[in-house]
C-alpha cells in the first residue's frame, strides 16, 4: 500500500444518510477504511448517534470523527448543516452513501474544487421521465459512482445513464473473531436443531413477510425431518416492523419456530452457531450479511435480485429464488434442512466465495480512489 503512505494528505466528509445501529458490516469497512487510508481527517454524518460504543471509539482512535445530523430536518437545513462541516473541516471530499443528493448540484456551485463521489448502495428504480430527469439533475456533479454489485451498476446505466462514470467497488467484509461460543445454550436451543438465520432492518424489503409464509407453509405440511427455529436479526424493539413481525409471527402460530432478536452486535456469534443463512429481499445491493454468512462457510437461500447472484450461485453454495415466491422458497429451505451433507457441501463453497471479498480488498481499492481523485 505504498501509493497510501506516500499521497498528499486531505479531508474527507462521508454522508452516511445512516441510523447506525451495531457495529455491523458497514461499520466494519468505515473503521477499517480509517485505520488504512492515510488521510488528514474522516468526519462520518449519521442521523443517529452510533449505539456501539467500540465503533465510535474506533472511529476516534484513528482521527476520525463522528457527526450527529438529525433526521427530521428539511433538505435546505441538511444542506446548510453540511456546507457548515465543509468549512469549518476544510473538506477535500464528500462522499456520500444514502440521503439526499438533491444538494450535490448546489455544493458543486459553491465549492468547485471539492471532489463528490458516491457509493451506490441499492438499486435504482427509475419510474418515469420526471424521476429519471430529476436524477441526472441530482447526479451531474459527481465524478464516480461506485456500485457495490454488477446488477446495482447495471441498473444505475439503465435508469440513469452515466456508464463512464460508473464502476463496481465490492466493499467485504472480515470475520471477527467469536465472543460466545455456548449462545445456543444461552438462547436455549437445544442440541441438534437445525437454525436458521436473517438479518435485516425492516420487514418488507428484508421479505421477512414472505419467509414467515414459507416456515408456515413447510410446518403445515409437515415437510421437514429436521427440528428448526428461525432467527430474525435486526429489527429494532418496540418499533412498527417489531409489533408488525410479531404479530405476523403469532398469527401464523410459528412463535415457538421464529425468534426476533432485536438489534445485535454479536452477529458474528449468531453466525457461528447457524446452519443456513436467508436473504428473502425484494430489493438488494449486495448483502453484506451474505458476505458474512459466506465467512462462516454457510449455504446461502437468496433473491434472484441485485447483486445477490454475483455471490450465491445456484446449486453451487446456496439455491436462488423468485421474489415473493413463498412456495419456492420454502422448497428451497425443506432441501437444506433435510440434508445435512448439501449443507456442508454448499458451506465449503461458501468459504471459497468468501475469499474474494475480502474487507482489507475493498478498502485498500476505496483508499485508492480517493488518492486518484485528489
Amino acid at each position: 500500500m505504498e501509493y497510501l503512505k506516500n499521497s498528499e494528505y486531505m479531508n474527507i466528509l462521508e454522508l452516511t444518510g445512516m441510523k447506525s445501529t451495531k457495529y455491523g458490516g458497514v461499520e466494519s469497512y468505515f473503521a477499517e477504511l480509517v485505520k488504512i487510508c492515510r488521510v488528514d481527517k474522516f468526519i462520518f454524518v449519521y442521523e443517529s448517534m452510533p449505539i456501539s460504543e467500540n465503533y465510535v471509539n474506533d472511529i476516534n482512535k484513528c482521527g476520525g470523527g463522528v457527526i450527529l445530523c438529525k433526521q427530521s430536518i428539511s433538505t435546505f437545513q441538511y444542506f446548510k448543516f453540511v456546507i457548515g462541516v465543509i468549512k469549518r473541516e476544510k473538506i477535500d471530499i464528500v462522499h456520500f452513501h444514502f440521503g439526499s443528493y438533491l444538494i450535490a448540484p448546489f455544493l458543486r456551485i459553491l465549492f468547485p474544487r471539492i471532489r463528490i463521489i458516491s457509493t451506490r448502495h441499492s438499486e435504482i428504480f427509475v419510474s418515469n421521465k420526471l424521476k429519471k430527469l430529476y436524477l441526472k439533475f441530482c447526479f451531474f456533479p459527481f465524478e464516480r459512482f461506485l456500485c457495490v454489485s454488477c446488477g446495482v451498476k447495471k441498473e444505475m446505466i439503465e435508469g440513469v445513464g452515466f456508464s463512464s462514470k460508473s464502476e463496481v467497488l465490492y466493499l467485504g467484509v472480515r470475520k471477527k473473531k467469536i465472543v460466545n461460543p455456548n449462545l445456543k445454550k444461552t438462547l436455549d436451543i437445544p442440541k441438534g436443531v437445525v437454525v436458521l438465520t436473517t438479518i435485516g432492518f425492516n420487514i418488507r424489503i428484508k421479505g421477512f413477510d414472505i419467509l414467515v409464509k414459507s416456515i408456515q407453509s413447510l410446518m403445515d405440511s409437515n415437510r421437514l425431518k429436521n427440528d428448526i427455529i428461525v432467527l430474525v436479526i435486526g429489527i429494532s424493539e418496540n418499533s412498527e416492523d417489531s409489533n408488525s413481525l410479531r404479530q405476523l409471527i403469532a398469527e401464523a402460530g410459528l412463535n415457538r419456530k421464529i425468534m426476533s432478536l432485536g438489534i445485535r452486535n454479536d452477529i458474528n456469534d449468531i453466525l457461528n452457531i447457524s446452519d443456513i443463512y436467508l436473504q428473502p429481499s425484494r430489493t438488494e445491493g449486495l448483502s453484506l450479511s451474505i458476505m458474512e454468512a459466506l465467512n462462516y462457510s454457510l449455504p446461502v437461500i437468496g433473491t434472484r435480485v441485485g447483486g445477490i447472484p454475483e455471490i450465491v450461485h445456484e446449486g453451487e453454495n446456496g439455491y436462488l429464488f423468485e421474489k415473493e415466491n413463498v412456495e419456492e422458497l420454502a422448497d428451497r429451505i425443506e432441501i437444506l434442512v433435510n440434508n445435512r451433507e448439501v449443507r456442508e457441501m454448499m458451506g465449503r463453497k461458501s468459504k471459497v466465495i468468501s475469499s474474494r471479498f475480502t474487507l482489507a480488498d475493498g478498502v485498500e481499492k476505496l483508499a485508492s480512489i480517493y488518492h486518484q481523485t485528489n
